[in-house]
């Protein structure tokens, strides 16, 4: 099985040792009805999800930039907005990420350079169980080629 580029970034993520777990209380691309184990979910958790933002220059053409989005999620506010402000003050300018490879459909083999944020985490409200939900959007600045 192939590994996508917003499971690599889940591992990494996982590896800073802040208390995410992926398939825990850490999901990639949406928050499952049930965990591996049949649980539920917890209603503390955080899930990464591959934003529409991004950038390619014409001028650098290995250069590409992919948007992630991480939403933190509790049962209280302050749990929800300290989870993500744990989350920005760990990964908000990290250089160098160590993350797999990835190889576009175009076989460009392409690394993550940076990590930055769009801005702080924000409250987006309230999911349909009521839970409260902070919003976080990153950039993977990336370029292409492998890591030397």
């Amino acid at each position: 099985m192939s590994t996508t580029r917003l499971e690599s970034f889940a591992q990494w993520l996982e590896n800073q040792a802040i208390g995410f777990t992926i398939g825990t209380n850490l999901f990639v691309g949406f928050i499952p009805p049930k965990r591996p184990d049949g649980t539920d979910p917890p209603a503390r958790c955080v899930v990464l999800l591959e934003s529409g933002g991004g950038a390619i220059d014409i001028d650098l053409r290995d250069k590409m930039d992919k948007a992630v989005q991480v939403l933190t999620r509790a049962e209280n506010y302050d749990e929800a907005h300290a989870d993500a402000l744990t989350i920005f003050d760990r990964i908000h300018g990290t250089q160098g990420l160590s993350l797999p490879e990835w190889e576009a459909a175009s076989g460009m083999i392409y690394v993550a350079m940076l990590l930055q944020a769009f801005s702080p985490p924000a409250e987006i409200g309230r999911d349909p169980n009521n839970f409260f939900r902070f919003s976080t959007n990153y950039i993977l600045m990336m370029r292409n080629g492998p890591v030397h």
